[in-house]
């Protein structure tokens, strides 16, 4: 896990293409059907990002989950 506390470890960031994956919605469902909340994903335009996947998605993951958790 990831804090805002400085470390002396380096993060090593994997570059590499990746695009919007259908598990990030599987994965949020059960927290979004407790909380009541309805998660859908329209139709969106196939999008390629270069960057360390896992960091990529636990950032989406993390806005969405908390979307979820947060909201009335």
């Amino acid at each position: 896990m990831m804090t805002g506390e400085p470390h002396d470890e380096q993060i090593r960031l994997t570059r590499e293409g990746t695009d919007r994956g259908p598990s990030l919605a599987e994965r949020l469902d059960p927290l979004a059907r407790r909380r009541g909340v309805a998660v859908a994903f329209g139709d969106l335009p196939e999008t390629r990002l270069t960057g360390d996947r896992s960091l990529l998605l636990q950032v989406v993951s993390n806005l969405v989950e908390h979307a979820i958790k947060y909201s009335p």
